[in-house]
């Protein structure tokens, strides 16, 4: 296999899922729906769990059964400091630079968001572009998000690596012939390729043959 391109998720992919940051992020979901939709906080969190797991994304949810307004959504919920949470990281960038393949960031993030935490985490001129869920309302796991993205970087799926903490996510790819790679801080899953971080994607694509 010609790798040429490698499709990073953003959202606990590129910062550890055990920092913390996305509870908070969905803590101000579950705010937003309160305030926006008078779903008692009791039922909040199964609400957008719902929308979620139906969707894809919270927010396609809200634009399928509530028409929610995308700029106002985006505004209130990612308003959240990512210092606290994660550091930026040096050994990460240092192995995005050492890897010649073109990086993108692929995510069901907002694009100004997406900014600030790559920003923030220092590694924002590692990645060529940024493929985010726009108004469009296209997300992972939808056979069209990947074709997007596709056509919008001119790799084929053949000569890409798709890495993503979510299954669902990795069996669009896989299903559409892309290869994938699971971060799982445990390390372990029976059913794809694993690694615990993204700092150890450099020696995982040494130690195979692609």
């Amino acid at each position: 296999m010609n790798l040429r391109a490698l499709w990073f998720d953003l959202d606990e992919t590129l910062y550890p899922r055990s920092s913390g940051y996305m509870n908070a992020l969905d803590a101000r979901i579950n705010l937003y729906l309160t305030r926006k939709y008078d779903i008692p906080q009791t039922e909040a969190s199964a609400f957008r769990f719902r929308l979620f797991t139906t969707y894809g994304a919270t927010l396609m949810g809200l634009y399928k059964e509530y028409s929610v307004d995308y700029d106002d959504y985006m505004a209130f919920v990612y308003d959240v400091n990512p210092a606290p949470y994660f550091p930026a990281n040096p050994v990460l960038k240092s192995v995005l630079q050492s890897l010649p393949q073109e990086k993108i960031v692929f995510t069901n993030s907002g694009y100004d968001y997406s900014v600030r935490i790559l920003r923030h985490l220092d590694i924002l001129d590692c990645f060529k572009s940024i493929h985010f869920l726009d108004r469009d309302m296209i997300s992972k796991p939808m056979p069209e998000a990947y074709e997007k993205v596709r056509r919008a970087t001119g790799y084929d799926f053949s000569e890409s690596l798709f890495i993503d903490d979510t299954e669902r996510n990795l069996k669009g790819a896989r299903d559409l012939g892309l290869a994938v790679l699971k971060i799982d801080e445990t390390g372990m899953d029976d059913d794809y390729p694993v690694i615990r971080k993204a700092e150890e994607l450099g020696s995982y694509l040494r130690n195979i043959s692609l």
